[in-house]
């Protein structure tokens, strides 16, 4: 995990370095983050004067060598999506013993990660949607290339501001280095109980090593549950995110795998949040994965969401169609629930009998839906400057 250092660039070891990527010269301006396996710098490039951001990632042997060239390829085979963070270029160099140093370029988004923008921003539930739906859509772009995220979470978002409100901000998907990859033409994911005893801990110390503790799905906090692992585990950490940007607390913060397993969470007392959102969370945080919706169902819902409108906390009310459609969207995509579902408990609006309450009712009652992944060819990334991207990406599609 990385972590974030103060707008002063205080360590500054690399700062001042001159790099060439992709053909591009450019100076290390300040170190913005280091974790345990990377540093990100801002970067200036010496020609047009643009900044950017440098990921270094320095390889102690040819294991982490082949985990960096992996997120690499994770990350490029991703072509160019709206809400997933450009690769704009990559270059390495490895040594005698295996290990080396990679340099990855990507845009600089100047809203910090979601964390950080939620902390800071009053987000209104019209922007809290508009990011649920461009988060949701990076995923299901992933899902239909066989690729998982593994490791969704606040921090893993980065934020183009316009700094207006949050109207036309974007929202980012980033860090693909916990990239969970599926042969084409099997099922998405891992079946545990497929693996012999040596598979499953080698699976096991995956888990601990690339995935987040508090956003660890059920399937990943017990692997003899006989739970897939995959895709769905993305939809889970989306619905914690959704979770956090609502409340502002995590609904498990303590990352107990018991309260994780069992699936009990709860709304904060007092908390005044549309009933919308809480339908969204409830569908995502079942336990068992085979009954969550798919990422493209949340894009779906989103949209719906904000074509409905509304002011200031409240979303407009919900017809009687739209609370139809939206259930039928959020039906299991899998065989009948078996779980037992958590009660929140009961919380009233200020502003009296919404749609939505009707809506959190009906989504109570789990069905059985199908989804279809569809495969789509790769794109190649685009070489377009990065500040072109980030201000055609906030005008919207021409």
């Amino acid at each position: 995990m990385l972590r974030f250092l103060g707008l002063d660039g205080s360590s500054s070891d690399g700062v001042g370095r001159l790099i060439s990527i992709g053909g591009r010269q450019l100076r290390l301006t300040r170190q913005l983050a280091e974790g345990g396996h990377a540093t990100l710098f801002e970067a200036k490039e010496l020609n047009s004067g643009e900044l950017l951001v440098v990921k270094q990632i320095i390889a102690a042997d040819g294991e982490a060598a082949e985990l960096a060239e992996r997120e690499i390829l994770s990350h490029a085979a991703l072509g160019r999506h709206e809400a997933v963070l450009p690769l704009l270029a990559e270059t390495s160099e490895r040594r005698r013993d295996g290990g080396g140093e990679y340099l990855l370029l990507l845009p600089l988004c100047n809203g910090g990660h979601l964390w950080d923008y939620a902390s800071s921003t009053p987000m209104r539930p019209l922007t809290k949607l508009r990011a649920l739906e461009q988060i949701a859509g990076a995923l299901d772009f992933m899902h239909e290339r066989c690729l998982a995220h593994m490791d969704v979470k606040l921090e893993n978002v980065l934020v183009s501001s316009t700094r207006s409100g949050g109207a036309a901000d974007s929202f980012f998907l980033c860090d693909f280095g916990s990239t969970l990859e599926s042969p084409e033409g099997e099922p998405a994911g891992v079946l545990p109980s497929a693996l012999d005893r040596r598979g499953r801990y080698h699976l096991e110390e995956w888990v601990n090593a690339h995935t987040t503790p508090m956003y660890r799905a059920p399937e990943l906090c017990d692997l003899h549950s006989g739970l897939r692992v995959g895709p769905a585990a993305d939809v889970w950490a989306l619905g914690c995110l959704l979770y956090t940007l609502c409340f502002g607390a995590h609904p498990f913060a303590e990352a107990s795998p018991v309260q994780i397993i069992s699936g009990k969470w709860r709304v904060p007392q007092g908390a005044f949040v549309d009933d919308a959102f809480i339908a969204l969370i409830r569908a995502m945080l079942r336990v068992d994965p085979a009954t969550r919706p798919a990422a493209a169902a949340i894009v779906q819902v989103a949209r719906k969401l904000q074509r409905r409108g509304g002011a200031g906390a409240r979303l407009a009310p919900l017809s009687d169609d739209d609370i139809a459609q939206i259930v039928t969207l959020l039906k299991a995509p899998g065989a009948k629930a078996h779980i037992q579902r958590q009660e929140a408990p009961h919380h009233t609006l200020n502003n009296g009998f919404n749609g939505t309450t009707a809506l959190r009712s009906k989504c109570m009652e789990l069905h059985k839906q199908t989804s279809t992944i569809a495969s789509l060819h790769l794109r190649d990334v685009s070489r377009e400057p990065a500040s072109e991207y980030l201000s055609r990406r906030r005008e919207g599609p021409a």
